[in-house]
Order: structure tokens, then C-alpha cells, then sequence
């Protein structure tokens, strides 16, 4: 694999309440979102990425659980806040299982075409109906099996809500690396002029 990982601090933040994992060891590669309001969001998403990585054993969305139960200790002891997770496990023969709980999405991008592996099921406009930190989730779970010369992407909706899916999908095709891809995603999401200027994270993976 070929992978790469960038996070930009958004305009209208004091700090990036964006994190992300990448675990050379595990195959394992995540984005996470943190809540601004209330506080300690950014802390929360720091924490899913470690707490993800040290309790990943095989079972991602196991790993979630887990990782959850931890965090939502750490909120009531007033220490975070609330964050997004998606997360990428590329296992053996290529199985890939991708889990997620908010609305940090993840695209595919096969044979000159791109798909939205994620859903919108914990979003409705902008209210976030769901989100790592809390006491009880729903862990929502796809698994496929990853092809040479795949691209996968996770982003936070700091990109993915300036750049179109036409458009994410030209960058991936034009600068074909991860690192060149990642770079060009966040310097054209910071192009776009919107009116909530968020972090900006992506992560990007290819198989060789």
C-alpha cells in the first residue's frame, strides 16, 4: 500500500479539532471530526484515534465499542467532548472493513469512477444525530474486498462539503498519488469560499 495523511487547521477555528491514525503495523487508517460545540471535541477525536489503535485486534468494529465505552468515561469525567469516526482495516487477501459512527465520510475510487462508501444514516442537515462520546452507539459497518490500484479516501466534511464528488474524483485521477492527492484536496477545500470555514483532514490509501 501507498498512503498519506494531511489536517489544516479550518479559519474559523482557534485550534484543529481534527485527528487522524495511520498505523503501519495494523493496516489501519481513520478520520475523526471533533464536535465544537460543546467543548473538548478536538481532545475527543485525538483520543478515538489512540483509543481505536490500542484496542484493534482484528474486529474493527469491535474496536469502536471499545473504544467508545473509553471516551464516553473520559466525557463525564469533563476531560472531552464529542467527535466523529471512520475508520479503514485493510486485513489479509485484501479485506477491507471500514466502520463509522457520524458523518466524516469515505470514498472509493475504482477503475475511473467513485463511490460513497459511508452514509448519511447520523446526519440531517447539519445536526449530528449521533457521535463518538456518547453512552450507547450504532456502529455502522461495510466490508469489501480492496483491488489493485484502489483508492480510498477519508476526509472530514471540512472537504468534503466544499468539493464535489466530480471534483474529489479529478483530483484523485489527476495527481495519482496519495501524497499529491491529499495536498490537492485540502488547498482547493481552502479555495472555496463557504461560510463555515472548517478543519480540513484527509486521508488517502492505495493499493499497489
Amino acid at each position: 500500500m501507498q498512503f498519506f495523511a494531511l489536517t489544516k487547521k479550518g479559519m474559523d477555528h482557534e485550534e484543529n479539532e481534527d485527528s487522524f491514525l495511520i498505523d503501519t503495523e495494523k493496516n489501519l487508517f481513520a478520520v475523526a471530526d471533533g464536535v465544537s460545540i460543546p467543548k473538548g471535541g478536538g481532545e475527543a477525536a485525538k483520543l478515538a484515534c489512540k483509543f481505536l489503535s490500542e484496542n484493534f485486534h482484528g474486529d474493527l468494529k469491535q474496536a469502536f465499542y471499545k473504544a467508545n465505552t473509553k471516551i464516553f468515561k473520559e466525557r463525564i469525567k469533563g476531560k472531552c467532548g464529542f467527535t466523529t469516526l471512520t475508520a479503514l482495516h485493510i486485513g489479509k487477501n485484501n479485506k477491507a472493513q471500514l466502520c463509522w459512527v457520524g458523518d466524516s465520510p469515505a470514498f472509493l475510487v475504482r477503475e475511473g469512477k467513485i463511490e460513497l462508501l459511508t452514509g448519511f444514516e447520523d446526519s440531517y442537515g447539519n445536526v449530528l444525530l449521533q457521535a463518538i462520546g456518547e453512552e450507547s452507539i450504532n456502529v455502522h459497518e461495510r466490508v469489501f474486498e480492496a483491488r489493485e490500484n484502489d483508492f480510498m479516501i477519508l476526509c472530514t466534511d471540512g472537504i468534503s462539503s466544499v468539493l464535489s464528488l466530480k471534483r474529489i474524483l479529478f483530483i484523485v485521477l489527476t495527481e495519482k498519488t496519495p501524497e499529491k492527492i491529499c495536498k490537492a484536496l485540502v488547498k482547493e477545500a481552502e479555495k472555496k469560499e463557504s461560510v463555515y470555514r472548517d478543519d480540513k483532514t484527509a486521508v488517502v490509501v492505495k493499493i499497489t
